[in-house]
């Protein structure tokens, strides 16, 4: 009987902890992601983009034998896109950050100079226009891509204070992540509409969220974050990976440092995009665009 209640004694405080602990790392999580709400629109980046995505069949090629047996190979087509990065809310969606871009380089081919796609940029980012910034949106689809989704940069989002209680949080132990400990949360979300919108030019879908944070176990700074979602539609199962590192900034913002999308149709790998942004670079809010100048981190 008294090593029942030792163990039931034991047990209530190690649960106890872990309560404690969660609720720190989630105050932590949600003040980080309330910091980037105000100062991503003032941030700025390059982006390089690769993406490896299935080809479209654009004739029929008759098979014989026994390759008539097996199903097709995959075909997949290799894209670069290096792209000046930020992040900007419009009008008609109020509250809602998402990525905008102006594309550089495509497979090499240089579109336009870097200073040149970083000034249209910032001016569309500092706009009371939403026709610019959309623009920008519509652009960036036109570059050959085949379904890139967007706007996982700013995932970190989906954890304010105000969207919490949307999710069901748990402990999951420790783990190293580069030089760090870092504790594991994972979270599902509950029953509602779906937290975050996955956007593909003008089409948008709402995806309910299932993942992990990382968080350095030390301070509980978030380090990254990764999702799952899964959608069927028959007998046709889409399935959405994604995980996304982040980095304190010079100037003591999260930013991401990379971000790895991957979807599948049925086990087959449709598209796999891969986002890695260099240092972020902040500007002044006045009618000037002015940069604040900081060292280089590294990644």
């Amino acid at each position: 009987m008294k090593l029942f209640a030792l163990a039931f004694a034991t047990m209530t405080a190690s649960q106890a902890q872990n309560a404690t602990q969660l609720e720190r790392a989630l105050n932590r999580i949600s003040e980080e992601a309330e910091v980037f709400a105000r100062q991503a629109p003032l941030m700025i980046s390059e982006e390089t983009l690769h993406q490896k995505a299935l080809r479209r069949q654009t004739r029929f090629r008759p098979r014989i034998g026994a390759d008539a047996l097996k199903p097709p190979e995959p075909v997949y087509q290799d894209r670069t896109l290096i792209c000046e990065y930020g992040f900007g809310t419009l009008k008609d969606s109020p509250g809602v950050v998402r990525e905008l871009r102006r594309v550089v380089s495509v497979d090499d081919k240089k579109l336009e100079s870097s200073e040149k796609a970083r000034e249209t940029l910032t001016l569309g980012l500092k706009s009371d226009n939403d026709r610019a910034k959309k623009k920008l949106i519509q652009d960036f689809e036109k570059n050959g891509l085949i379904g890139a989704a967007i706007d996982f940069g700013q995932l970190l989002l989906q954890f304010r204070h105000r969207n919490l209680a949307k999710y069901k949080f748990e402990m999951r132990g420790t783990t190293r992540s580069g030089p760090d400990t870092v504790t594991i949360i994972a979270f599902e979300q509950q029953d509602g509409p779906g937290a975050m919108t996955l956007y593909r030019g003008n089409s948008a879908q709402r995806v309910e969220l299932t993942g992990e944070i990382w968080v350095r176990a030390n301070d509980f700074l978030p380090l990254r974050i990764l999702i799952n979602t899964e959608r069927r539609d028959g007998d046709v199962i889409t399935r959405h990976l994604a995980s996304v590192d982040y980095q304190l900034t010079p100037f003591g913002v999260l930013a991401p440092a990379a971000v790895k999308h991957q979807e599948f149709i049925n086990r087959v790998l449709k598209t796999e995009n891969l986002y890695q942004y260099t240092s972020f670079r902040k500007f002044a809010a006045s009618a000037e665009i002015k940069f604040t100048e900081l060292p280089e981190t590294p990644q």
